[in-house]
């Protein structure tokens, strides 16, 4: 899938950190390192990238 909206892409990065959160509970490996290591994730996405995680217009 090819995303041209930045919007479209923010979304899809969070869902796919949402996704992979739920994959860790359901195995029963969801702890604080991986909580962690997913927030770091989030992190190298936003100062990489930015224009994609900036405020959203009213926020």
């Amino acid at each position: 899938m090819l995303l041209h909206n930045p919007a479209d892409l923010d979304r899809t990065t969070q869902r796919g950190i949402r996704d992979a959160r739920s994959i860790y509970q359901q195995e029963g490996l969801y702890d604080a390192y991986i909580r962690q290591q997913l927030q770091e994730l989030i992190r190298l996405n936003k100062q990489s990238h930015p224009e994609l995680f900036g405020k959203k217009p009213g926020g």
